[in-house]
């Protein structure tokens, strides 16, 4: 099994982790760089915080007066975060929708200050449906890193189907890592008043940009651009280890990226439900990303060198 957590520049005791009535604060060199929000609905981060001190999500809607100028489409579209469109059990009418409407409920850390001072915490979800059943559980490991020029969440999620039911986890593109970026980093924000800000562009680790990155396969995929003037690279890595590696990219022009290896017939055409993945009932799968904030130019060869790192 390939280690996630390692990667050269990083050690124990570079973040402060401190926990909350409904969040966790993480902090480096005594500034915040990101909070995990684990009573809202669906659990995000926000704020997140590059090195040069730039919120790195756009602020909408959980800062709505933040003061900059912001598109007000996709309410859902809270920071960074984990979520799927699509999830059923046999029992069950109609597939819950956690990309907007279900709720994850967060049901307690794991030896919270053990694993605080080892910069991560481990924490459990309970999924549930609009009827209030019990779909699923989840243990999700979340660690920090950072070097000297970026700064970096690694997240583990492991999904487990319940004892006495098959979980569908279906094939949608609603889904399921990923951030709505900066409007300036945008390529084409929703706002037609603000476009002239938008100057971004996605870039494939293929070599695919631009409008062409949606639904493409890669390890991984970055935007580029600008943030207070200055330029700044977001990615996500796609461990090799994921299920079906490499993914799919739900990449939008207007500032949504997300890893997705369930949209499949979204992406390639395909007949519906060809992207479901069942685990039968005690069974359980993991997925493992990187999201990664750089503060300087885009460096194909720089970032490749990172996430192989990220790979062993």
């Amino acid at each position: 099994m390939a280690c996630l957590f390692l990667a050269s520049g990083t050690f124990a005791g570079q973040f402060q982790i401190k926990q909350e009535d409904d969040r966790i604060g993480v902090y480096t060199d005594g500034r915040l760089f990101t909070e995990y929000r684990f009573k809202d609905r669906r659990p995000c981060f926000f704020p997140v915080i590059d090195l040069a001190g730039r919120s790195m999500t756009r602020e909408w809607p959980l800062n709505p007066d933040s003061g900059l100028p912001e598109s007000t489409d996709h309410p859902h579209h809270t920071g960074a975060w984990f979520a799927h469109g699509m999830v059923w059990t046999d029992n069950l009418e109609k597939p819950a929708d956690f990309w907007h409407n279900e709720t994850m409920e967060h049901r307690g850390f794991q030896d919270f200050e053990k694993n605080a001072a080892n910069d991560r915490f481990i924490t459990r979800n309970l999924w549930k449906a609009a009827d209030g059943s019990d779909l699923c559980r989840s243990r999700t490991t979340v660690r920090f890193g950072k070097d000297k020029d970026a700064i970096w969440i690694d997240y583990e999620i492991r999904i487990m189907a319940l004892p006495d039911k098959d979980l569908h986890l279906g094939d949608t593109k609603e889904g399921v890592f990923g951030l709505r970026v900066p409007e300036t980093m945008a390529m084409q924000t929703n706002d037609k008043n603000l476009r002239h800000i938008s100057k971004g562009n996605i870039i494939l680790s293929t070599g695919v940009t631009g409008d062409d990155a949606w639904g493409k396969r890669a390890e991984w995929c970055a935007y580029t651009g600008n943030v207070q003037d200055k330029p700044a690279v977001i990615a996500i890595f796609d461990h090799p280890d994921n299920p079906r590696h490499p993914t799919w990219w739900m990449a939008r022009n207007y500032g949504l990226f997300a890893a997705n290896a369930f949209g499949i017939s979204y992406y390639e055409d395909k007949p519906g439900g060809t992207g479901n993945l069942t685990l039968p009932a005690g069974e359980n799968t993991t997925f493992r990303w990187r999201l990664l904030f750089i503060n300087d130019d885009f460096d194909k060869a720089g970032l490749e060198k990172r996430f192989k790192a990220f790979s062993k």
